[in-house]
């Protein structure tokens, strides 16, 4: 396989690279990004254009190893014309090194977690793959990340080994770790609002105790934000206060405005000119109570709807309401007048 790259430094330096087969994705940036010679430009001194020519094949090294092509053979020309310089590089990169294997070796209590076989599965490199010095730190990062989400915060290599053997176009990687215990959620400190305590942690849906989960204070994050009642929340594993395997959890509030006005206008063929207007109590008391009221004007059909909405025991899934319907409709043909009432027990169920 070759590649050619064709250096042309002008008043402002140029720099193409072609392939002579199909090249790799990402080769042709990193070796322009390595390549100082390229930031030359047409009246830099003959001396230094010279030395970083020579010192060109230094530059590409890495550049190429990164990818896996540790057998790489370079033809190179330099030549000056007029008021500038031209360089010319061909590259015979050879075969790129595969991975002959990959042994991968978490101890620790992460051993039985139940989702690190997944995430071994989906990990970069398997045997037979060609050799990405980028897709060997991702390995190494993901299996980092793994372990932050899910408590292990003591992880820590304890063997980090790429072992490339270019005559033989192969490469091993050995990597060792142990996980240390699991951490757990300790208390949850909650800001002052107008609303309980007690109904924030049944809102939250996590338990003190329950085995840390990054997920989980996702979760807890969008229980908070979706209920309605805050304009803003933030969670904050407080890891640097970490003790005992305990994390504490801090949680940041700020109340939404307890009142809320929605005006709207519209018109239809049915209704004519119609008019709205919407408004929400959102902390009738510190235990979640709201009101909502609904009101809709138009020459055909008018409506007044209100509800008072009481949360239930997992508030994120249930709630009581009692309410009131009332309408008056004045068509061609008849004008009626009705009064609803309502109670209602509602479970999402999810689904």
């Amino acid at each position: 396989m070759y590649l050619l790259l064709l250096v042309t430094a002008t008043a402002v330096a140029e720099v193409e690279i072609d392939f002579v087969q199909n090249g790799v994705d990402g080769l042709k940036e990193n070796l322009l990004s390595r390549l100082r010679l390229a930031a030359e430009p047409c009246d830099a001194p003959r001396r230094r254009v010279r030395r970083l020519f020579a010192e060109a094949e230094d530059d590409f090294r890495p550049a190429l190893r990164a990818f896996g092509y540790y057998r790489a053979e370079v033809d190179k020309q330099l030549s000056f014309v007029d008021d500038c310089w031209t360089a010319s590089f061909s590259f015979e990169l050879g075969e790129r090194v595969t991975i002959r294997r990959r042994e991968v070796n978490i101890d620790g209590q992460a051993a039985q977690d139940e989702t690190l076989g997944a995430v071994l599965a989906s990990l970069p490199l398997p045997e037979g793959a060609p050799l990405h010095h980028g897709e060997y730190e991702a390995i190494k990062g993901r299996l980092g990340r793994f372990a932050a989400e899910r408590g292990f915060l003591d992880f820590a290599f304890t063997r980090q080994e790429l072992r490339v053997y270019p005559d033989q176009g192969v490469a091993d990687i050995h990597l060792e770790a142990d996980s240390g215990p699991r951490y757990r959620f300790g208390e949850l400190n909650i800001s002052e609002t107008p609303l309980d305590e007690e109904l924030i942690r049944r809102l939250a849906h996590l338990q003190p105790g329950e085995p840390y989960d990054a997920l989980a204070i996702a979760a807890l994050n969008r229980n908070l934000s979706d209920a309605g009642y805050f304009q803003s929340v933030e969670v904050r594993p407080r890891r640097d206060q970490a003790h005992d395997l305990i994390i504490p959890i801090d949680i940041l509030l700020k109340p939404a405005k307890q009142h809320a006005w929605r005006i709207g206008a519209g018109y239809s063929t049915d209704t004519g000119p119609r008019g709205s207007l919407r408004y929400d109590n959102r902390f009738l008391n510190p235990k979640g109570h709201r009101f909502e009221g609904a009101l809709s004007l138009s020459s055909v059909l008018s409506s007044l709807a209100t509800d008072y909405v009481i949360p239930g025991d997992d508030p994120r899934h249930e709630s009581f309401s009692l309410g009131a319907r009332l309408a008056h409709e004045d068509n061609d043909s008849s004008v009626s007048d009705s009064v609803t009432l309502i109670a209602r027990h509602t479970i999402n169920s999810g689904g």
